[in-house]
């Protein structure tokens, strides 16, 4: 997203976050996300480069990226790691273009607060409530503009 994030140090924050894309400060600690936050504020070229570092870092992690990754994977499977040689014809079936994404199934998990983490088919499990990383993707991507 490009954002300079302060995050506790969970296991997934401390990998996003690191070489320079963020800032983590241990749990409970308030004076500490305090002291982050402020000091983010106070310089602006630190800001500036852990927002930089963070987006950079994030544009690996857009849907079509990702989506080539996995095909890149599966060619890669195919092609070197199958016993039967008939199966690698398959990739020939393979699509040359990613489909376009459709986000029905997320409008429907999003409210005024956020996007719900989980559903029962098109019910929103509310008891689960929100997941902080959905938001965020919400945040990126064309749902506000078609709402």
């Amino acid at each position: 997203m490009g954002k300079a994030i302060v995050s506790t140090p969970y296991w997934y924050a401390e990998e996003m976050l690191s070489d320079n894309r963020g800032l983590l400060v241990d749990f409970g600690d308030t004076e500490g996300f305090k002291k982050a936050l402020l000091y983010l504020i106070e310089n602006p070229e630190k800001y500036n480069v852990i927002r930089q570092n963070a987006y950079n870092f994030g544009r690996k992690m857009t849907w079509e990226n990702v989506g080539k990754e996995y095909t890149t994977v599966f060619h890669e499977a195919l092609n070197n790691y199958t016993p039967y040689p008939k199966i690698r014809n398959i990739v020939n079936f393979l699509p040359s273009k990613l489909p376009e994404v459709k986000i029905d199934q997320l409008k429907l998990l999003t409210d005024d607060m956020s996007i719900i983490q989980h559903s029962y088919l098109d019910v929103q499990a509310l008891h689960h409530k929100y997941n902080t990383d959905y938001g965020g993707r919400g945040l990126s991507s064309d749902l506000k503009k078609e709402t």
